[in-house]
């Protein structure tokens, strides 16, 4: 699911450290801990840098008026190569880059901070690339290193395994099966065998007011083989997308993924692009208010 505009979700919340079974307390509570998340991202409005992965990011508050919620973009960066730029119009070359030059790109985050317990989270993908794994991997480390009686918990959240929400028993209109570098063989007829690899697809829709059932149902038809791939019929595939109605709305989302694509939710088809690109704030911010207070009517209800 990439070249596209998603959203990745997340559980957060905080357990006594001695406690084995992680039960959530109410953080908001226990004096220092009460704006963690708050005193998280003052501390990152500086760039931070991952040398190994040559990465690097910082927040960007784009509203602080909210005292549950903070949002605004995560400034992924990424450097550590040389590269030329030119105009894809003209085919001239307009700059040089440097190993120490970095490209950022603006991802939308969003903490929500509904009750004294937990914490939804929200971050946009944009063609692929995700800030995810240097925020939690910070914050994790943020968090151990001022707070030594507790623990914080980051979960992944899947919407379609979690019943009570508008994903669960949404109707799937449309299956996306992908293998990405699959051989050429199966395309050498068509295709006159110029290449090595090819990514094929599977499209199936159904016509009309049809549909092939609840998305929770949807994993349930595949079988996944030691070798990670997905077999249907006698063909093998590595990825599986899903679009649902919700609303009216169609929302495509990632089933099963070599990429760990499961549970990013496609939002390309309801944001609006900015002339650089890139989509829109406040129709990302939309976007995420709906869908992570669609999540929290069931874990809000979780004892």
């Amino acid at each position: 699911m990439t070249a596209t505009i998603c959203l990745r979700l997340y559980s957060i919340y905080v357990s006594d450290a001695k406690d084995r079974l992680g039960k959530k307390i109410n953080y908001k509570e226990i004096p220092g801990l009460e704006n963690f998340i708050d005193d998280f991202i003052q501390d990152g409005l500086s760039a931070k840098a991952d040398s190994r992965a040559e990465r690097s990011w910082y927040f960007e508050i784009k509203n602080s008026n909210n005292d549950d919620r903070n949002q605004g973009y995560v400034h992924y960066g990424t450097y550590g190569f040389e590269s030329k730029l030119k105009n894809r119009k003209s085919n001239e070359y307009v700059y040089s880059r440097s190993i120490d030059d970095v490209e950022e790109v603006p991802l939308f985050y969003d903490f929500w901070m509904p009750d004294d317990q937990n914490v939804l989270a929200s971050f946009q993908t944009f063609q692929g690339r995700s800030c995810v794994r240097l925020v939690s991997q910070d914050l994790h480390e943020w968090f151990s290193e001022r707070f030594k009686g507790f623990k914080i918990h980051i979960r992944k959240i899947v919407p379609y395994q979690m019943k009570g929400t508008s994903f669960f028993d949404a109707p799937v209109k449309k299956i996306k099966l992908i293998n990405r570098s699959a051989s050429s063989d199966i395309t050498d007829n068509y295709t006159g065998g110029s290449v090595e690899d090819v990514n094929v697809e599977l499209c199936i829709t159904a016509k009309k007011k049809g549909s092939f059932g609840p998305l929770r149902s949807l994993t349930d038809r595949f079988q996944v083989a030691q070798t990670k791939l997905l077999t249907f019929g006698d063909m093998e595939f590595n990825e599986v997308s899903a679009e649902v109605n919700i609303g009216g709305r169609p929302r495509r989302v990632g089933v099963i993924g070599c990429n760990n694509d499961s549970g990013l939710i496609d939002i390309s088809q309801s944001v609006d692009r900015a002339p650089n690109g890139h989509p829109v704030f406040d129709s990302v911010r939309l976007q995420s208010l709906e869908i992570l207070e669609d999540i929290f009517s069931v874990i809000g209800d979780e004892k």
